[in-house]
């Protein structure tokens, strides 16, 4: 790499160690020598802004939008202050910018004050539809008006507005956009028509994703992984594991796409054969090492049942990132591995990576599952003062996880004034948990307590009135006969 300090050369020399930087993806010493330059009185030329501007994109990907803005922003003033504003590619990488970080109304701004647009400038704004929630028709309305400017869409432009179909709500305004493909002669470019069976897959059309991919004449590994991906997103495993065969008989070799996506298809001890095949295919690949694969393999095989192989010494090594150490937290819980899911949550924040809410989510779901208490009471009070100022903040569902323990124990006293004194109104899912605790316990004068209070907040609660009689059945006190048992049953079956 470049030596910032030591360069004391013009904008061409400068401009060449940013985008080394950039492609690099090294966005802090992108931002620190754009500053630098500065510093040193050399004023950034056009291929300096679209440089700094793609890497503050690139940053709001990985680190959140929020932490991005501000850098756009000030960017954006320097742009102002050095005349670049109507350089057609600055104000493109403007747009995207803000696109990308969810700012659509800067970019939109941006976009209706420029008098000439290209493609690339169209292709940011239905990007940034299709990326940050806005309907099918907000990103569909501005391929309209595209065209109705007398500019053909491209490739981009179509993939750009099929992403935003991703409910079957859109599966109308999806096969209005294929025809259009069709007629227009990209039906069957490789990464339309790619779109075009994830498109169908998100809208569970799975019928016609099927027939979009046979229809497709050439394959690559991105739409192969596109149908295994739709199969999966439909519940449809063992399809998604039948293509995964047919793509290994085709010739095309996976890569870790593939397997994350097919690991995620072997969730039970009828695939685990499958899985450990897979396993060793990933470790002959070169994959092994790879963190997003290691999350994926322990998932598989805490899935299967296989806690052995989900935490073997191998896999150990893998436990780099939250999701992963949150994967694994998850399935000892699952499995009633209480201790171990607590040995676990500690070895993690001893190795420095600090837990989130789903971490300790997890590790009160292995205390409840385990029956232990003291270690619960201990995590909350952890959360309330030690994590406060590391952004972990209790959530409801962490008192959610304690209720339902203490009721497991048959401690409904404590269950019950936890409900009451937890800093969160209690919804109708907290009441639930605690009368399927006085079911298991056969307490039916708290149920009815408690049903009835349920009742007074919303007299439309059938839940409850199924809950109360279950509690009755448990209790022996059948219901249905001549004369209800209780003013609480009253209420139910008013």
């Amino acid at each position: 790499m470049f030596d910032r300090y030591a360069i004391c050369g013009n904008v061409v020399t400068w401009n060449a160690m940013i985008g080394a930087y950039e492609q690099n993806g090294l966005d802090h010493e992108v931002f620190s020598s754009f500053h630098q330059m500065q510093m040193r009185a050399i004023a950034p030329d056009r291929v300096t802004f679209i440089i700094v501007l793609s890497s503050c994109t690139k940053h709001s990907l990985k680190n959140g939008i929020f932490n991005s803005i501000g850098l756009g922003r000030n960017i954006h003033a320097r742009v102002m202050q050095f005349e670049w504003s109507k350089e057609l590619d600055v104000i493109n990488s403007l747009i995207n910018m803000y696109a990308k970080c969810g700012h659509l109304n800067d970019a939109q701004t941006m976009f209706f004050h420029t008098s000439k647009k290209n493609m690339v400038t169209w292709n940011a704004m239905v990007s940034g539809f299709a990326e940050h929630g806005y309907s099918e028709k907000d990103a569909l309305q501005l391929l309209e008006q595209l065209q109705c400017e007398g500019v053909f869409p491209d490739n981009i432009t179509f993939i750009n507005t099929l992403n935003s179909y991703i409910q079957p709500s859109a599966l109308a305004e999806g096969k209005r956009m294929h025809i259009h493909l069709k007629y227009s002669g990209f039906e069957m470019d490789i990464v339309v028509a790619t779109a075009l069976v994830s498109m169908y897959g998100r809208c569970h059309d799975m019928i016609s994703a099927q027939k979009m991919f046979r229809k497709m004449t050439h394959y690559n590994s991105i739409s192969w992984n596109a149908m295994i991906g739709v199969y999966i997103h439909n519940g449809l495993g063992k399809d998604a594991i039948k293509v995964f065969i047919e793509m290994q008989n085709s010739g095309l070799l996976p890569n870790e796409g593939t397997f994350v996506r097919v690991l995620s298809a072997c969730t039970t001890e009828a695939t685990l054969a499958l899985g450990r095949h897979i396993h060793f295919w990933i470790i002959s690949s070169g994959y092994d090492d790879h963190t997003t694969l290691g999350s994926a393999l322990m998932h598989m095989y805490a899935k299967c049942g296989s806690i052995e192989d989900a935490y073997n010494p191998s896999n150990r090594a893998l436990l780099r990132d939250l999701v992963s150490w949150n994967t694994m937290i998850s399935s000892y819980a699952q499995h009633g591995y209480g201790k171990e899911a607590l040995q676990l949550y500690n070895h993690m924040q001893c190795g420095g990576t600090l837990p989130n809410e789903t971490t300790l989510i997890n590790a009160l779901y292995a205390c409840s599952h385990s029956g232990l208490i003291d270690d619960a009471m201990k995590l909350l009070v952890s959360a309330s003062f030690d994590h406060h100022h590391r952004t972990l903040g209790l959530v409801i569902e962490h008192f959610h996880c304690a209720i339902d323990l203490f009721g497991r124990v048959g401690l409904l006293n404590e269950a019950q004034n936890l409900l009451y004194q937890m800093p969160f109104r209690p919804t109708s899912l907290s009441f639930m948990i605690l009368l399927g605790a006085c079911r298991t316990q056969h307490d039916v004068g708290r149920g009815e307590e408690i049903a009835c209070h349920m009742f007074e907040l919303d007299p439309d609660t059938p839940p409850a009135c199924v809950m109360l009689s279950n509690i009755y059945y448990a209790a022996g006190m059948g219901v249905g006969g001549d004369e209800l048992h209780s003013e609480g049953e009253k209420n139910c079956y008013a």
